[in-house]
């Protein structure tokens, strides 16, 4: 049996419409990756609440929008900034979490919370 694959790339825009958007795309699909941040520690010093808006806030969002359209799995690409200062390289599971500035710790709410949503799917946090 030959399988199809289809592959569909967004962005998240500056509002959070962009899951009614998203939705409307997703029957057929059996996995989603997720790469969308708002990147850049700067960026995060200047405005830790827009920062923290897209990498925690809008990313909990699409477990729940993946499971009503029956994908069964979701791959949540995170930062190596949820480590902060890096101890080791290649930096291992068990490396401490330390995250800093603002960018971090928006990327580790966002696995936190990606974590708790997506229960009930089959995920892949990298």
């Amino acid at each position: 049996m030959k399988r199809t694959q289809k592959v569909l790339a967004s962005s998240l825009p500056k509002s959070t419409l962009w899951v009614d958007e998203l939705a409307s795309h997703l029957d057929g699909y059996a996995t989603v990756f997720h790469f969308a941040a708002s990147v850049g520690n700067k960026r995060s010093i200047d405005n830790p609440v827009r920062s923290s808006q897209v990498n925690a806030i809008d990313t909990l969002n699409l477990p729940e929008t993946a499971r009503k359209h029956g994908v069964p799995m979701v791959v949540l690409s995170s930062s190596a900034g949820i480590f902060g200062e890096l101890r080791t390289v290649p930096v291992r599971e068990d490396h401490p979490l330390d995250p800093d500035p603002p960018y971090g710790v928006s990327k580790l709410a966002e696995v936190c919370g990606f974590a708790f949503c997506a229960r009930g799917l089959a995920w892949l946090f990298r």
